[in-house]
């Protein structure tokens, strides 16, 4: 049916020839720069809309900005003679590190194609604006406007104290001693071990950072470092250190570019520019073969009961993953993962599915801005592992913790009694916290995890259990560091994930390889989770719930949605990462 519709569709093209030739030469863009007004979130992949939205033109705004739409527009431009550069107005961004760094990417290779690229901050900017920014070969920026390229702080939150003020003990069972999610509930400040890791982290980040800065002709080494301790700059001191080309209003900026101030428009429109290019008068009647792109975003769990009200679903996720492993047209696969990990069962059977799916067709996985923990396990099967340096990964280990109220129970006026059969019935009460020997149990569960975790990631980088041991212990590490120590292959965005999926396909030539182009793949019909739904909330997952809304954002809560379970968690506390 597919074929008989496109083809009814093509035969109508042919009568409409000589219009739709009419209005592409009407529609074609004229001028010889492009404008392209990045969103403050960047999304990596573009989801095709239904049809009933494309054709609302009012849904179009809403319409997020996607990476793979930039590298279009890049290679696009960089093939098109009539077009002189690229213009990015570059707003506050609101986009992870690593999304950051494939858009620098791109923009550096639109410049390596002999194509000029200009960046303007109307609202000045940060660490992340001035990255992006930096790859371009001029940036201006509005008068008045101030740049802070701080560097990178984290400064967590702590509430041991006020939790035990309020009579509630939180106990911790965790595998590795970088394992430091829990930490700001159950200590009053940073272990060492999390210390060294944060600071590792940072580093590497600042690095890529400064890096980006002493590119610049104007700037080199030694002022990049005065820039960076200096901090906060207003724009006219970021001109004189080089940081930027000169200052613009908004309507001064083609005189700048040196484009002619006539009748017709300045720049053509991105959007504009991709729709116009993107147009063929032939729709194909074959289906096209492709490499789908599986996503796992989001904290992972079997549902999307309990705390975790989204994200990787088991059932959403292993659906996509059986519906693609029977698709002939499919023929790789890119493991798109951006998750700091979540349940653990989940993570298993995720695991168990993707590692079947790799026995058929090539699997590479791509880390965004976060695959750790849950994260890591679940792409651990891949042929290949892709990362951005900045990205963050590892953070292999297990936590679990309990939650008891009975202080504040007692402060309430509130008497406890109990009737029971065994003498473990009521251990994930929040009425009593673990006895010894119940705290003793879970960790052995955490201790069986961990060596599960441990012989998944050696079997998936073809080590020993002993090797990955040492690189272990809870530790996240950043994408750069990661790939010094072999827990990643390949340094790159999510284009050069792609490019090893291709390349793992020797049966097809250059050329068809070529062709292959990316398409998300969300489940159509999602598989049921294997084991039982979970139970309502427990007492311990409500005062957690109680606890939520006055924790630091980002501090990921490491109970699964069954409130009995253990979970592969990342939840570093980089608040202050601008």
């Amino acid at each position: 049916m597919r074929a008989l519709g496109r083809a009814i569709g093509n035969l109508l093209r042919v009568a409409l020839l000589p219009l739709w030739l009419l209005a592409r030469r009407l529609s074609r863009p004229k001028s010889a720069w492009v404008e392209l007004r990045l969103p403050a979130r960047l999304v990596e992949l573009r989801i095709a809309d239904p049809l009933w939205k494309r054709l609302l033109p009012a849904t179009r705004a809403l319409r997020a900005t996607s990476l793979e739409d930039v590298r279009e527009l890049c290679r696009t431009i960089a093939s098109d003679p009539r077009v002189v550069g690229l213009l990015v107005q570059v707003p506050p961004l609101e986009t992870g590190w690593a999304a950051c760094a494939s858009l620098h990417q791109a923009l550096v290779g639109l410049r390596a194609a002999g194509k000029q690229v200009v960046c303007y901050l109307p609202e000045g900017g940060g660490n992340r604006e001035l990255y992006v920014a930096l790859a371009a070969e001029r940036i201006y920026a509005a008068r008045l406007t101030a740049f802070a390229p701080l560097g990178l702080a984290t400064r967590p939150l702590y509430f041991k104290r006020v939790l035990d003020r309020l009579g509630l003990s939180v106990q911790v069972q965790a595998c590795g001693e970088y394992k430091s999610a829990a930490e700001p509930l159950s200590r009053e400040g940073m272990s060492e071990p999390a210390r060294v890791q944060t600071q590792a982290l940072l580093d590497s980040l600042h690095a890529e950072l400064e890096q980006a800065l002493c590119a610049r002709s104007a700037v080199g080494p030694e002022r990049a470092k005065q820039v960076l301790a200096r901090g906060l700059l207003q724009a006219e001191q970021a001109v004189e250190l080089g940081v930027l080309d000169g200052l613009a209003y908004e309507d001064e900026l083609p005189e700048r570019l040196q484009i002619p101030v006539g009748k017709g428009r300045a720049y053509a429109s991105a959007g504009r520019y991709l729709r116009f290019h993107r147009g063929k008068l032939w729709r194909a009647l074959r289906r096209q073969p492709y490499i789908a792109v599986i996503p796992v975003r989001g904290a992972i769990s079997i549902d999307a009961s309990g705390l975790m009200q989204s994200g990787a679903t088991l059932r959403h996720v292993v659906g996509a993953l059986r519906e693609v492993s029977n698709d002939g047209a499919a023929l790789a696969v890119v493991l798109y993962v951006n998750s700091p990990g979540g349940s653990a069962l989940a993570s298993e059977l995720i695991h168990r599915d993707v590692e079947r799916l790799a026995k058929k067709k090539p699997v590479v996985a791509y880390f965004a801005d976060v695959a750790a923990s849950g994260g890591y396990y679940v792409a651990a099967p891949a042929r290949r592992i892709v990362a951005q340096a900045v990205s963050v990964t590892g953070s292999i280990g297990v936590i679990s913790l309990k939650v008891a109220a009975p202080g504040l129970l007692q402060q309430l006026g509130v008497a406890i009694d109990a009737v029971q059969t065994t003498p473990h019935a009521d251990m994930f009460s929040v009425v009593r916290p673990l006895t010894a020997e119940e705290n003793e149990l879970q960790q052995s569960y955490a201790q069986q995890l961990y060596a599960r975790f441990l012989e998944v990631v050696a079997s998936g980088r073809g080590r020993t259990t002993a090797e990955i041991d040492v690189l272990a212990r809870g530790r996240v590490w950043s994408g750069r560091d990661a790939h010094a120590h072999g827990l990643i292959d390949v340094l790159g965005g999510f284009d050069r994930a792609l490019d090893e999926a291709r390349a793992l396909l020797p049966q097809l030539s250059a050329d068809q390889r070529a062709k292959l182009l990316p398409q998300v793949h969300v489940a159509k019909h999602p598989e049921p989770p294997d084991p039982p739904r979970p139970t309502p909330a427990t007492a311990a997952q409500q005062v957690l719930a109680a606890l939520a809304p006055a924790l630091p954002e980002g501090l990921q809560l490491a109970l699964g949605p069954s409130g009995r379970e253990l979970a592969f968690y990342y939840a570093p506390n980089l608040l202050e990462l601008g």
